[in-house]
């Protein structure tokens, strides 16, 4: 499947915007009121350094992937994929890693400097919120972590499956998939108290036999609050047939989280790695990496339909197919916010030659 890697530029620059927007410009003594000094730079979640809680111990992570943010009651919190070098047997050979979602919290209205001085003492922590129960033989991973807030709640939605060591070969099977959310709430001391994870895939099981699709996990960034209160997530899941593939669709609830349906409609199969946004109100587009670029694609129906759009955010497409030395658009976040009253959208495209 594909992987989104960990951007420490991305996650600065996301927490820069909520943090910093309306606190007023930062200056430097004797510059232009038109020339910012930018905040100093600060890596939340570094490898083999960021310590993380997980019951009542604690332990660096080899690795992180796959940043989300989501902002509640205060409360900002940062979210990734935390990894653990498997040691079992043939790890050497094999390159699995142990994962789990972590998350760290930040006090938005305690400032960027208070934040860095935090960090850089070594008093800043993450948290375990979630992790596959430990097994022999057993590999525990969640990925992609997507998350949407909506008033002081976070809304969490974690892919995870088992790689199994059943002793036959030198290869780890994959098994055990689920698809999981997690609701936690903004505390008074600004932390956030997660629920237990509730198991999603018996509520879209039918739905997704009768469009043929199964092996669900989520994809990544961030989820929607629409205009009409409607919670939607991106997710990925197999759509089976001679030959098994990707597709990109979405789950959505109208009912504040307690019960999820799944949208009838569905990306080509050569479109995944989605970012979702609402951009009018009950217009949703999604952003998907497909095989020549990255395309747009337009929702009115929750889901039901999907078409191509050229006319918004063209800007993000890429068409390797027709000049095959451009350099693509690779679109690894896509961020909302409200700014005086309007809408904004925060794009941040990597450039890689195609060639």
């Amino acid at each position: 499947m594909p992987r989104r890697l960990f951007s420490a530029a991305v996650l600065l620059l996301l927490v820069l915007l909520i943090c910093c927007c309306g606190c007023g410009a930062v200056h430097a003594e004797g510059e232009k009121p038109n020339q910012v000094k930018l905040p100093q730079s600060v890596e939340l979640f570094a490898p083999k350094k960021t310590q993380v809680q997980k019951g009542n111990g604690k332990r660096s992570m080899d690795s992180f992937a796959s940043p989300s943010l989501a902002s509640a009651g205060g409360v900002l919190v940062a979210l990734a994929e935390g990894h653990i070098n498997y040691t079992g047997p043939n790890s050497q050979l094999l390159g699995y890693t142990y994962s789990d979602i972590v998350a760290g919290y930040i006090n938005a209205a305690a400032g960027w400097a208070s934040l860095v001085a935090e960090i850089n003492a070594g008093r800043w922590e993450a948290h375990t919120v979630f992790s596959r129960e430990r097994q022999a033989n057993r590999v525990g991973r969640a990925f992609y972590p997507t998350a949407v807030a909506k008033d002081n709640k976070v809304f969490l939605l974690v892919g995870s499956y088992d790689m199994i060591d059943d002793g036959s070969d030198s290869h780890l099977k994959e098994g055990n998939w689920s698809l999981e959310l997690l609701v936690g709430e903004a505390t008074q001391d600004k932390q956030i108290q997660w629920g237990q994870p509730q198991q999603l895939l018996p509520q879209i099981a039918q739905s997704a036999q009768a469009i043929g699709v199964d092996g669900f996990f989520s994809a990544g960034g961030s989820g929607v609050v629409m205009a009409n209160g409607a919670l939607v997530f991106p997710v990925v899941a197999n759509k089976g047939g001679e030959t098994s593939s990707l597709v990109s669709t979405i789950i959505y609830s109208t009912d504040g989280g307690q019960h999820w349906a799944l949208a009838q409609g569905m990306l080509p199969t050569d479109c995944t790695s989605s970012l979702l946004a609402e951009w009018e109100a009950g217009q949703l587009l999604m952003i998907a990496d497909c095989t020549f670029g990255h395309k747009v694609f337009e929702s009115r129906d929750m889901g039901a339909t999907w078409a191509e759009t050229v006319r918004t955010l063209s800007r993000v497409r890429g068409d390797s197919e027709s000049d095959p030395l451009q350099e693509a658009r690779l679109v690894t976040s896509l961020t909302t916010a409200t700014i005086a009253g309007k809408a904004a959208h925060a794009l941040h495209p990597d450039r890689v030659p195609t060639r």
